[in-house]
Formats: C-alpha cells, structure tokens, sequence
C-alpha cells in the first residue's frame, strides 16, 4: 500500500551529453547554424522533459508527505480515541481474514449440488430417510428373491429327477411281468414233460411276484408322492417369487428415481452432499454477515477518520493492520520516509540536470554567437515555461 506510479529512469546527465555531442560530430561543420539550431532546440526538449519530471516528482513529494502527517496525525490522538481506532480496525483486519479464507478456501460442494439441495432443502432429509429404508428393503428383497430361485431351480432339479424314475419304474414295471411270465411258461414246460411235483415252483413264483410287484407299488407311490408334493411346492415357491420380483422393480424404481434426481449412486452419498451443503451454508451466511459487518466498521471507521481532516482516509481500510500492530506501523512510516528522500534525490537530480542543460545553452551560443531571434523566442519561452531564470547562473 502507499505505492506511487514509478518513474521513468533516468539517464546519467554525462551519458546524456556525451551522446548528444556524438550527434553533432557526426554532422559537418561544427559551425553550421543548423547544426547548432538541433542541438539546442534538442537541448530546450530535454529541459522541458525534465522540468516535467521534476514537477511530478513534487508532486509526489507532497503527497508523500500528507501520507507522513496522516501518520503524525493518527500516532498523536489522545489516547482514548487511539484506543478506540484500534478497536475498529482491529474488527476489520479480522473479518478481512475471515473473508479472505473464505474466498480462498477450497469448496466442499459444486455450485450445481448447491443449488439443487438448495431447492429441495426441505424434502431432502425426508427423502434420505425413506432412500435408507429402501435400500434396506431392496436389499432384502434381493436376497429373497436368490432363496426362492435356489429353492425354485432345486425343485425343478427334483422334478426331472422324478420324471426319469418313473420312466424307470415304468421299465421297471414291463421287465417284472415278462420275468414272471418267463417262469410261469417254465414251471408250466417242466410240469408237462417231468413227473416231479411242480407245486413248491408255483408257490415260490407267486411269492416273488407278490413281494416284487409289492415292491414295486410301494416305490411308484412314492414316487408319485414326491410329484404331486415337489408340484404343490413349485406352485407355491412360483408366486412368491413372482412377487418379490415385482416388490423388487417398484423399489428398484424408486430408488433409481431419487439416484437420478440428485445425481448420486446412495443414500449414504446423498446424506455426505446435504451435510456438505449445511456445513457450506453456514460458512455463506457468515460470510454475508462478516460482510455486512465489515460495511458497518467500515464506515464508522472511515466516520472516524474524516474527523480527524487526514489527507486520504481511505487508504486507512487497507492499512488497517499498521493501526492494531505498531512494528507495522514503523514499518510504513519508515517505507514512506525511504520513498520520500528517494523522490527528493531525484528531484535535486533532475533540478541539476536541467541547470546544466540550460548552462551549456548559453555557452554553445555564446562561443559561437548564435542569438538568432527566433531560437532566442523559444529558449525564452522555455526558461519563462519551466521556470528557469532562478536557475540561470550569473
């Protein structure tokens, strides 16, 4: 703060010289009148160049100086009313801090996210709260559903089992007669061609059929059994699946409405972003109050300064730090007394630099006496413009 437009730098008078006479040796006759006329119409350009530099270098001079009494003015209050500025500023360099984090730091949500939750503040908690419940029954669902189609595909696996036993039971059934019928067609070939008694054959073939046609009942029936129970569960595992596919779509739909519409893939992402946005909320209605309480500071701290007639108050509100730490305030004054004796030694360059070029104005015109009417018009007109008869040498 406290930075002045820099000047122009400026060249070594000797340099100055040295090239000017280069330019002029170049040319002819050292005598020839337009030759002189250049050089110094050349020379009253560089004084009226320089003078203008002198006269903003004064200017910044004083300003420089109404900067060094605003100090004089601010370190000499009573001490009540310094009291009283540090406590102001002390507010502003605060919330100046505050803002200048806020401003700086890195943002927890994208303006998008904002905005929506922003616009759907009221229904978002609401929304997280059944988006968690439906997640919780989607998910239980889903595990319904892969029970019921194990238990589904074991039945139908139990199904086809069924159905090749009783294709067997049905060959089963057609081997037993023929065997049956084979012996009866034995017992009856021995009984007419053998005197033995066949009897015991008849009753042993009658034995072996009952028990095996018994056999063969008891297993058909169990396996019929197991049909009409594996049917009779099939029939029921069939509709709750059916179901719970259907429960699973409409909660799935549900679910992939509210992802969609907030642009997120969970409850627990969505409940992430809308604490986000809470936390970033408060960090934008402090910021809005810092700032309507730094509008306030400020204009009582500049209604302070004002009273007080300083030169420039305002700069005050960027320099309030110097007013709450004095080591700071050292600080600036020092910088403005260094710009200060930096401005007066250019000033004093300068003022030297245009004594010499009107001295060597008079000593080229002299030694070659050259007073042509017109060009001493214009170096008239040149000292009366810059001011340059208390600088002209006697």
């Amino acid at each position: 703060m406290f930075g002045f437009g820099k000047k122009k730098k400026k060249e070594n008078l000797d340099q100055a010289f040295n090239r000017t006479l280069e330019e002029i040796r170049t040319l002819d006759d050292w005598d020839d009148p337009k030759k002189l006329e250049r050089y110094i119409l050349d020379s009253c350009e560089q004084i009226v160049s320089n003078t203008k530099e002198i006269e903003a270098e004064k200017k910044e001079y004083r300003i420089v100086t109404k900067y060094l009494n605003d100090i004089d003015i601010l370190e000499n209050m009573p001490e009540e009313e310094r009291a009283d500025l540090k406590v102001l500023a002390g507010k502003i360099v605060e919330l100046s801090r505050s803002r200048s984090s806020f401003e700086h730091r890195e943002k927890r949500i994208s303006e998008e996210n904002y905005t929506m939750m922003e616009e759907n503040f009221e229904d978002v908690p609401n929304t997280i709260l059944r988006l968690k419940e439906n997640e919780i029954y989607q998910h239980s669902l889903e595990k319904d559903m892969h029970h019921l189609e194990g238990e589904k595909n074991a039945i139908e696996i139990e199904r086809e089992n069924i159905k090749r036993a009783e294709k067997n039971s049905r060959i089963v059934s057609i081997l037993l007669f023929f065997i049956c019928l084979l012996a009866l067609a034995i017992i009856l070939f021995f009984d007419n061609t053998s005197d033995k008694d066949i009897t015991w054959y008849f009753v042993a073939l009658l034995v072996f059929g009952g028990v095996s046609f018994s056999l063969f009942f008891a297993w058909s029936s169990s396996i019929r059994r197991r049909r009409k129970r594996s049917l009779k569960y099939l029939n029921k595992i069939i509709p709750m699946l059916n179901s719970s596919r259907m429960k699973y779509a409409n909660i799935t739909n549900a679910v992939r409405y509210v992802y969609n519409r907030y642009s997120v893939e969970s409850a627990m992402e969505l409940e992430y972003i809308f604490n986000n946005y809470q936390i970033e909320k408060a960090e934008r209605d402090l910021y809005r109050r810092n700032n309507r309480d730094m509008e306030f500071c400020v204009e009582q701290f500049m209604e302070f300064l004002e009273s007080k007639k300083l030169y420039d108050s305002k700069i005050w509100e960027y320099q309030a730090r110097a007013l709450v730490n004095h080591d700071e305030m050292v600080e600036v004054k020092h910088r403005l007394i260094v710009r200060r004796q930096k401005i007066r030694d250019q000033i004093n360059h300068n003022t030297e630099s245009v004594k010499l070029e009107r001295d060597e104005i008079d000593r080229v015109m002299q030694e070659h006496n050259f007073f042509v009417p017109e060009i001493l018009e214009i170096i008239h007109s040149v000292d009366k413009l810059c001011g340059l008869n208390q600088y002209k040498r006697a």
